[in-house]
């Protein structure tokens, strides 16, 4: 008797494209999240199939299904996810294109020569009375989603490869571009796509040993980028990233401002731990905390229970411990907090989420001596497109907040954890910034070496946030990037690291932007200190001065390289 269906959506997806996307989601519609999965391959075939399983995985990820996607060798087999579940009371269903059954059929549904029924079979004529895989596989034909490549035509792999590998003249013309054909956007993705499929379409006689080179010279850049520069979703400005800092100068006088501000009021420790934001919704007519990541993904939108972890980040992901013990401790100490969360705002508005730092001993890169979770402050997330949610800092009363993590302290603590606010800085000395400009640094072009003060190579540096660039071993990178700061602090000839020597000057512009505001960072943070310690021993500082900048900035120092030694990255 079966009592479980899997549901499948196999293909090549080269590349996985919003048409597929919209697919998916049909088909979870019809069998519901739990066990509805992507299938695909890791073969790579010039010039059908140039992406191997992690690069389409990296594109399937960014439509929040990555924990659904399943590397096969036979997408129509699914051997390898089908062995997880009992042959004899699971059904599957593969999912199929309306176009593909009509015009050239890859399955054959009906009799075989023998007179035994064959092995797929109809599901909507069937679904009263499905058998096991192991005797039956079904097709379910999802309806023909029309979209087109601008310019190319109907939305194909193969018009997707070309409009990309024709990369287009302008960063607004390959933004338009991208989002007719993902419906989202991601400049460093998107400059990895298009250089991938350029490259293929400019060595279309290319050899498979050769196309594997490639791959996996594109998907290490891809890697180096996400792990060392973070993803958006948790990123918070350094004081490069403040619009109005367009050159060296304009740094100092980000720091100058950020000393003026310490000096009046205090900046809040930045923790070393696990964001675990959460907010207060109805959930069959009771109130219930859930996590929420903040993506557009169903069930962040939905907010994420305890019994959803797993869905949402998949097997052994250590968010599902992080989020059961905040949810556990939350939900436990609902009643003694309720009159806080009503003055607060969050028992009548699901919108609003606590800004939670989780922390157990080690977290990313910093060992603590005690367990705890340091609520920030609220967040209001909303809307913003049909596509994306953001969120934003509101105010509310600190007494009021105090008074919540006076309540929730016994739940906590009975579960090893204390509960903390914002924890504050205390300015305690003037920082050194004329010892950090003073150093001197020697940065090698062509193998002449150039040795100059901070401060001198700061009076011509630009702002190189938003470049690219080529490196000599073919990946590309930013030129203001951890990887351009490590490299030249180890003495890397700039003129050997870079593809292009149009780009030197850029290379270095990025790496002194860098350089200075982890040496000029290191000064503020040796003058504070906090409840928890000296703020040196901590990731940084979070600044909120509207006068500097409309949004919160961060000042994390040494952090700033310290960062990649996280486990998270390895």
């Amino acid at each position: 008797m079966v009592k479980t269906v899997v549901a499948i959506y196999p293909g090549r997806f080269q590349p996985f494209g919003k048409h597929h996307a919209a697919a998916f989601l049909w088909l979870q519609k019809q069998f519901g999240t739990a066990n509805t999965y992507i299938v695909t391959s890791d073969k790579i075939e010039l010039p059908k199939s140039p992406l191997n399983f992690k690069e389409k995985k990296a594109l399937i990820d960014m439509y929040g299904f990555g924990n659904k996607t399943i590397k096969v060798k036979n997408p129509y087999k699914a051997e390898e996810l089908l062995g997880k579940f009992d042959p004899t009371t699971t059904a599957v269903v593969f999912m199929v294109g309306e176009k593909d059954m009509k015009e050239d059929p890859r399955f054959k549904i009906g009799k075989l020569k023998s007179g035994n029924d064959s092995y797929f079979q109809e599901y909507k004529t069937n679904k009263a009375n499905l058998q096991g895989y192991d005797k039956h596989g079904y097709l379910i034909t999802a309806p023909h989603i029309s979209m087109n490549v601008p310019g190319y035509g109907e939305m194909s792999g193969t018009q997707i490869r070309k409009a990309l590998g024709n990369t287009p003249n302008t960063e607004q013309e390959t933004q338009e571009l991208f989002k007719s054909i993902f419906g989202w956007y991601s400049p460093k993705l998107a400059n990895y796509i298009i250089d991938k499929f350029t490259n293929l379409q400019e060595n279309s006689n290319m050899k498979i040993t050769e196309a594997g080179s490639l791959t996996k010279k594109w998907w290490d850049a891809v890697i180096t980028n996400v792990l060392t520069e973070g993803g958006a979703g948790g990123h918070m400005a350094h004081p490069f990233d403040i619009p109005t800092v367009n050159t060296g100068k304009d740094l100092i006088k980000v720091f100058a401002q950020s000393v003026d501000y310490l000096k009046k009021k205090p900046a809040s420790v930045k923790i070393d731990g696990v964001n675990a934001s959460i907010r207060l919704i109805d959930v069959a007519g009771k109130k219930m905390f859930v996590m929420d990541r903040g993506s557009n993904k169903p069930l962040d939108v939905k907010g994420i229970t305890k019994a959803d972890l797993e869905d949402r980040f998949g097997a052994g992901h250590g968010m599902i411990t992080v989020g059961g013990k905040v949810l556990d401790i939350f939900n436990t100490a609902l009643p003694d907090i309720t009159p806080y969360l009503k003055k607060l705002g969050m028992w009548d508005n699901p919108n609003i989420m606590f800004n939670i730092e989780y922390v157990s001993g080690s977290t990313n890169v910093l060992a603590y001596n005690k367990n705890f979770l340091a609520i920030h402050g609220l967040l209001e997330i909303e809307q913003v497109t049909p596509k994306r949610r953001a969120t934003k800092e509101i105010s509310y009363n600190k007494n009021t907040l105090q008074g919540l993590l006076n309540a929730l302290a016994p739940t906590a603590n009975a579960n090893g954890y204390e509960v903390l606010g914002s924890v504050p800085t205390t300015l305690d000395s003037e920082p050194d910034f004329q010892s950090e400009l003073n150093k001197r640094y020697t940065i090698t072009v062509n193998g002449k070496k150039q040795t100059k003060t901070l401060s001198q190579w700061l009076a011509n540096a630009k702002n190189e946030k938003a470049t690219m660039v080529k490196l000599a071993d073919g990946k590309t990178v930013g030129a203001q990037s951890k990887q351009i700061l490590m490299a030249l602090s180890n003495g890397q000839d700039v003129a050997k690291l870079v593809a292009d020597p149009s780009d030197i000057d850029k290379v270095i512009n990025g790496y002194v932007m860098y350089l200075a505001t982890m040496e000029l960072g290191n000064a503020v943070l040796e003058a504070l200190s906090s409840p928890l310690g000296p703020v040196r021993e901590h990731e940084g500082i979070v600044i909120r001065d509207a006068k500097i900048y409309s949004k919160p900035f961060k000042i994390t120092g040494k952090f700033i390289v310290k960062g990649l030694e996280s486990s998270f990255q390895k």
